[in-house]
């Protein structure tokens, strides 16, 4: 994953209203009476984020620290909707599905009977990434959002940039063009047109969010800046 995932993070996390931090204290006396086996980076994310509703709950996603704390502190759901081996719980995805994050490789899971089943999160950080992108700070670090844009020819669009992809997440790919932050859906859709009422013609296509400038100026700017400014 490419600089600018990490850059993007930093820069909106400045945005959040709501971030005052968990106490630190208050995690580690759950983790240690439950004997939950907290990755560091987990753990992390929990204390500076923990309490950013704004942030982290979005519909039905929930990675608040309330949301873990609550699992791991009602006997009934902790002990009838078990996680996997190996594994600690996170949170529910934006379709409410139950999340958990691998002890070992640190990637997120959707999990049913105690079985790990897709994968969500390469990491953590794609998580939170994901988090920030749909929320509402969007509107103030990018200059221009264009939703919905349709990209017809998608091989030729995938073959053209594929040198400006930065990564994939849940189904979605990022591409940096420029100044421009493409998140581009996989799914191809096709559609049909008829001049005239004549022959059909098909198209094929994929759908896109287009987010301009703004933060995206200011790490481009900082990645030619020379090295002894």
């Amino acid at each position: 994953m490419q600089m600018l995932i990490p850059f993007l993070i930093q820069e909106m996390s400045k945005l959040i209203s709501d971030n005052e931090p968990v106490d630190a204290n208050e995690l580690d006396e759950l983790v240690n009476s439950r004997n939950i086996p907290l990755r560091e980076n987990h753990r992390q994310f929990l204390i500076k984020y923990g309490n950013c509703k704004t942030l982290l709950i979005n519909g039905f996603s929930d990675f608040t620290f309330k949301q873990f704390k609550d699992y791991y502190l009602d006997d009934e759901l902790f002990y009838t909707d078990r996680i996997p081996l190996s594994t600690v719980y996170i949170g529910t995805d934006f379709a409410d599905e139950l999340l958990c994050i691998d002890n070992k490789t640190g990637k997120i899971y959707v999990y049913y009977d105690q079985k790990k089943d897709l994968l969500y999160y390469d990491r953590l950080e794609s998580l939170l990434f994901t988090c920030f992108m749909k929320s509402n700070y969007l509107e103030t670090v990018f200059d221009r959002i264009r939703r919905n844009i349709k990209i017809f020819s998608p091989k030729a669009f995938l073959k053209k940039n594929e040198k400006h992809k930065i990564c994939d997440i849940q189904g979605d790919s990022y591409y940096l063009i420029g100044n421009e932050l493409y998140l581009v859906r996989n799914d191809v859709y096709e559609t049909y047109y008829a001049p005239l009422h004549l022959f059909k013609i098909k198209y094929r296509f994929m759908m896109a969010n287009v987010y301009e400038g703004g933060v995206i100026n200011d790490y481009l700017s900082c990645r030619v800046r020379p090295a002894h400014q």
